[in-house]
């Protein structure tokens, strides 16, 4: 018995003992959570150029007359968050492993007005192209937010690093960070489905990412 004390006390010191580090890290885990709130985090952004085009016949007695083509190009600005509730963590051996079940997009998606152009063209008896143009505007939430669901799967890779360095951070202001090596990030939304790990130095949270599984 006095051998088994001594054994776990050396292993607990010596940082392979693994239960009070995992109660720690869930502690911390969650207080993280309820500092920062559990619902819009958002962690990966981008902004990319889109264009919204609308093209429009008129007919005539069932014949098409002319036609109308318009187009709103604009710069939009992509935002990407995970609610913090809905996370779950588990570390497993010198690994810790995030999952969140989805990246949302945020939305309205907003975009730079001094980027926006416009453009009509009228082929014989189109119709009118600024009450196109209006519609469309009208159209461009909705529009932009079928498009940033689509980018979804570019940011992926963003977001996972984003998550995992801030964790890192905060465990790192609060002397946790020997209990792990690297942080494993995953998301259950994700078409294929991948782990992204990123090893952390104890000097400095530096990333790499070790590949996918």
């Amino acid at each position: 018995m006095i051998l088994v004390v001594i054994g776990s006390v050396w292993s607990f010191r010596n940082g392979t003992f693994s239960i009070f580090d995992s109660e720690d890290i869930s502690q911390g885990f969650d207080t993280f959570v309820s500092l920062e709130g559990g619902d819009e985090y958002v962690i990966a952004k981008f902004s990319t150029k889109e264009e919204l085009t609308r093209t429009q016949y008129n007919p005539i007695f069932g014949l098409p007359v002319g036609d109308t083509q318009v187009t709103l190009s604009l710069v939009a600005n992509y935002k990407y968050y995970v609610k913090l509730g809905e996370l779950t963590q588990n570390l497993e051996g010198d690994t810790l492993f995030i999952n969140a079940p989805e990246l949302y997009l945020s939305t309205p998606v907003a975009f730079e007005f001094s980027s926006v152009r416009e453009k009509g063209e009228v082929s014989a008896f189109g119709p009118d192209p600024q009450k196109m143009l209006n519609k469309l505007k009208r159209d461009a939430s909705t529009e932009l937010a079928f498009k940033g669901r689509l980018h979804t799967s570019i940011a992926y890779d963003k977001a996972a690093k984003a998550l995992a360095e801030n964790f890192n951070n905060y465990f790192k202001a609060n002397g946790m960070q020997s209990y792990y090596k690297s942080i494993a990030v995953s998301f259950s939304s994700e078409k294929e489905q991948t782990i992204r790990r990123f090893l952390f130095s104890k000097g400095r949270a530096w990333s790499k990412a070790l590949g996918n599984k």
